[in-house]
Formats: C-alpha cells, structure tokens, sequence
C-alpha cells in the first residue's frame, strides 16, 4: 500500500488494480475500509457458502 498526496488529493494504492482518491485522509479512509468489507463479504460467501455459511448470517 502506498498513500501520496498531490495537489490536495490523496491516492492511495492498495494493490495493482485498486486505487483511491478523495479529498481529504478521512474520506480515504472510509473508501479503503469499505472496500476491505466487501471484499471480506465476499470471499466468506464464496469459500464459506459450501458450508451454509454467508454475510448475512455468519453471527448468528
């Protein structure tokens, strides 16, 4: 991961095919955690759906 600021923005690189850029560290924030929970979401779902197992009702 790498976070650059240039010209007011922030880019952060995640990976070779997830970037972000927003305005402000914060909102950045938010994006990248967003992200890390859908992808979480949906590698339960695909590797735990075999098991009766999703999202929607892992904490049950």
């Amino acid at each position: 991961m790498d976070i650059i600021c240039m010209n007011g923005l922030y880019k952060l690189t995640i990976n070779k095919e997830y970037t972000i850029i927003a305005e402000n560290i914060m909102k950045a924030k938010q994006e990248f955690l967003q992200f890390l929970s859908t992808d979480f979401d949906r590698a339960v779902d695909k590797k735990l759906g075999d098991y009766g197992f999703d999202s929607e009702n892992i904490n049950r």
